[in-house]
This record gives structure tokens, sequence and C-alpha cells, in this order.
């Protein structure tokens, strides 16, 4: 973060920590109420943070003199992320491998996701699931990218657990579509990250 803080200065762009924020300032930021953005306090880290201050315009420049140090930042739904070497589809790659490992056969995986730090995530499953930000929009960068991807109705716990719903029912064969069917008959297990 001290490299990422020092890119920002030369910058005149502000940035912050989640973990620097007030447990107030997590309810603001997050849509949360002050008690249930205290109890996402045990959660934060250091990796998660928000751009203040600055021109637009530099923000590019900051994102990309980031990824230059090793440090790739990433646009989550209200925060910026850097991940280091790690990111979302790398921890889901790996976890494909242990199931298929463990379980020796194909398995069936679904992800769901709102925002561009999702991307690498959802390019690996079988069924990527879209949710929609709180004003009903879209990420651009995920549709950009993955054009005929799922799109949950609703935003929010209620998008991501009826279009979760969905998709397990139409893998079971229960409804769905014909692909989802068709995966189903090719595997025995089904496997689902958020």
């Amino acid at each position: 973060m001290r490299e990422l803080r020092r890119i920002a200065q030369e910058l005149d762009v502000s940035i912050r920590g989640f973990h620097q924020m007030t447990d107030a300032e997590v309810a603001r930021d997050t849509g949360l109420s002050v008690q249930r953005g205290t109890h996402g306090a045990a959660a934060r880290n250091g990796r998660a943070l928000s751009i203040h201050r600055g021109e637009p315009g530099l923000h590019p420049l900051f994102l990309a003199q980031g990824a230059g140090t090793g440090l790739p930042v990433q646009r989550g739904g209200r925060f910026w992320h850097f991940t280091g070497s790690c990111d979302k589809g790398l921890a889901m790659s790996v976890l494909i491998g242990f199931y298929r490992m463990a379980w020796q056969t194909r398995i069936f995986t679904i992800a769901l996701g709102d925002s561009a730090n999702d991307l690498t995530m959802l390019r690996l499953v079988d069924r990527p699931i879209l949710i929609p930000k709180p004003d009903g929009s879209f990420d651009k960068d995920v549709t950009k990218a993955i054009p005929r991807i799922a799109r949950a109705n609703k935003p929010g716990p209620h998008g991501w657990s009826v279009s979760l719903l969905r998709a397990l029912q139409g893998h079971n064969g229960t409804g769905g579509d014909a692909a989802a069917r068709s995966a189903k008959a090719q595997s025995g297990r089904v496997f689902a990250l958020p």
C-alpha cells in the first residue's frame, strides 16, 4: 500500500484503504447499516481502497503505474482492489482443480459477480452470472468481455440467491437452458462460488 500511496501522492490522487475507514464511513460507502458496517470491520484488510480526490483523467495513470510496480488494481463494485499476484480467477482455477482431482469427475461450475474484478473468475466457469448494481445497471467491462452472460434480475443478495437457485435447478434438469441440462448429463457434481 505504501507504493500505491507514493504514486497517488505524485499524481495528487487521494486514496484511502478500507482498513482505514471508520464504521460510519464503511456504512455510508457500502450502503450497510452502521451495525452491519461494524461487522464488516473484521473482514477489513489493506487490499480494498477508494479513490477520493483527483482529476478523473489521472485515475487510469494511477492504475497503470500501480500495475507497473507489481500492484495491479482492479475496480470492484464499490471499491478498488489491489491484488498482487492473486485474483478471483486464480482462486477459482485452484478450487476447480481441487474438486476435479478429489471427485475424479468433471464438475459444472457457477460463479456470480457484479464488477470487473470478478471477470477472471466469470470467464472460467460453465455458468457465469452477472449481478446488477444497486441502480439496476450492469458492469460495462463484464458485458463487453462476456456479451451473452446470464444476468440476474435484481441486485444484491436477493438477485444472487434467485439466480443461483435458477442455475442449479436448470443444471438438475428441472428448468433452465439446454446447455445447463446437457452439462448435467456430463457431470455428477455442481460447485458454486460467489
